[in-house]
């Protein structure tokens, strides 16, 4: 399916329609208010998915087809970039005793609290806490890399959240290297 799911993003991106017999016919639309038919197309004009699958093919798939639900707390911190200020690179290294900017969703904690905050966790799972925090938001975090890691590591923001109880962990951002 994912195979056929690219060759049909191909074709649509080539401007063609696109056939697939019992599995349906795709084409892309443009939706935009013209005053005229000439008119050049507006900034905010929509590019539509057209799908016409048979009736047929989507009760088969459905009968076949099972979905089980993953149980994913809405308040789990994501961890979507991590800046280290003295390379000046993000992403990719870190520089130990240096500031770092770590940005993201729900990744605001309790600084005072030992079990949240910034850990770096090296291969050998072994985590070191940051300790020292300038700021502590919801979508951003600054704090200073604890001095004397070495070696790859990987970066996980935990938080506890009184909604929630438990103690909730970001998937981990890296392995980043030493600068």
């Amino acid at each position: 399916m994912t195979t056929l799911v690219r060759l049909r993003d191909e074709a649509l991106a080539a401007g063609r329609k696109v056939d697939f017999g019992a599995l349906g016919r795709y084409s892309l639309r443009v939706r935009a208010s013209l005053d005229s038919p000439n008119d050049p197309l507006p900034p905010d004009y929509e590019l539509v998915l057209a799908a016409d699958v048979p009736r047929q093919t989507v009760t088969d798939l459905k009968s076949r087809v099972s979905v089980e639900r993953e149980e994913v707390s809405a308040y789990q911190p994501v961890i979507h970039s991590f800046y280290d200020a003295a390379s000046k690179q993000e992403g990719t290294v870190y520089t130990a005793g240096a500031p770092a900017r770590i940005s993201g969703a729900f990744l605001a904690f309790d600084g005072e609290d030992d079990e949240q905050g910034v850990f770096f966790v090296a291969a050998d799972d072994t985590a070191v806490r940051a300790t020292v925090y300038l700021t502590t938001g919801n979508k951003e975090v600054e704090c200073s890399i604890p001095a004397g890691l070495t070696g790859p590591q990987s970066v996980e923001v935990r938080t506890r959240r009184r909604a929630v109880g438990a103690l909730l962990m970001s998937d981990p951002f890296g392995p980043l290297e030493p600068a």
